[in-house]
């Protein structure tokens, strides 16, 4: 027997047999820690575990943004708030709960054989742990834009007529590689937060639009592919060398060279602040690069994926 017990104010009802928690539905008590203590008294031991209060779930994020070709690979799927902290839907007691997921490949390289499923028994944890997983397969390397669907029947409660069905949604384009998918680097407008193959860290200037181009700080860019960035004050030129490619392009000027043969922009580099802007497309492409954009749902530029 171990005795359970739940403390907190955002506590709405706790059943010390079953674990089952209830959550008050106030949101003042977003952000909330609710503090649960399993006592074994026979054995003498003690656990306690902290949960986070969170808002109610919106969409669902993927783990990783990379895969292997001719793999089977599990990726973690995350049910998610606004804020982008997991989120359990809730209890599957009496199999009230119905959770039915379901995936749209939306690009893949061309000719590529592409498969998205659930790993089986994993959408279980959507009741308890807010997240499922995912099986991706694709026989050819490049990128393949998935999107997943959860549809969640809940409870329905007290005198309602009828369950509750509400839907969460997510889409991740996956660089697919042999062996390391190589590097993927995401960087979002008007944010100083760059992704660089997962990893999460900080830049001091943010990518934005003007005149509708997209510009992204160029050294913050070249150094999360490895590149070494050198900026000639007196000329006002900044080279980056990446991979046995050179390319120097200057303040103001939309003249760019590529290993020494000369290039035309449509639009120039310029300062912000004290980090050089450039077009995005013409600099990451020199490189190899390829550019991938999402749009938010007023059809603007949101984030780019960089992958080499």
């Amino acid at each position: 027997k171990v005795n359970l017990a739940a403390t907190g104010y955002a506590v709405e009802d706790f059943n010390s047999n079953s674990g089952l928690l209830t959550v008050k539905g106030d949101e003042k008590y977003v952000g909330a820690e609710i503090t649960v203590t399993a006592v074994d008294e026979r054995y003498n031991l003690i656990d306690t575990a902290v949960i986070k209060v969170a808002n109610g779930a919106s969409e669902l994020a993927f783990a990783t943004k990379t895969a292997e070709v001719k793999v089977n690979n599990k990726i973690r799927v995350n049910v998610v708030d606004e804020d982008g902290n997991v989120v359990a839907l809730g209890n599957n007691q009496d199999k009230d709960g119905i959770v039915d997921i379901s995936y749209v490949i939306l690009d893949k390289p061309e000719g590529a054989r592409v498969f998205a499923s659930t790993v089986s028994g994993s959408e279980d944890h959507v009741f308890t742990d807010g997240y499922f997983d995912m099986n991706l397969t694709s026989n050819q390397i490049g990128n393949v834009a998935v999107q997943a669907v959860l549809k969640y029947t809940a409870p329905k409660g007290g005198n309602e007529a009828a369950n509750v069905v509400k839907y969460y949604t997510g889409t991740q384009i996956f660089a697919v590689g042999n062996g390391s998918a190589g590097d993927v680097v995401v960087m979002s407008i008007n944010s100083n937060e760059i992704v660089i193959n997962d990893a999460k860290a900080t830049i001091d200037a943010a990518p934005i639009v003007k005149n509708d181009r997209t510009f992204v700080p160029f050294r913050a860019l070249a150094e999360a592919f490895g590149a070494e960035v050198a900026y000639d004050e007196a000329t006002q030129a900044v080279t980056a060398e990446l991979n046995g490619v050179k390319v120097v392009m200057t303040i103001g000027s939309a003249t760019y060279t590529v290993n020494g043969a000369e290039k035309t922009m449509d639009v120039a580099p310029f300062i912000n602040g004290s980090r050089t802007m450039v077009p995005v497309r013409f600099v990451a492409e020199a490189f190899g690069i390829k550019v991938i954009p999402t749009y938010d749902e007023n059809g603007a530029t949101a984030d780019i994926l960089f992958n080499l």
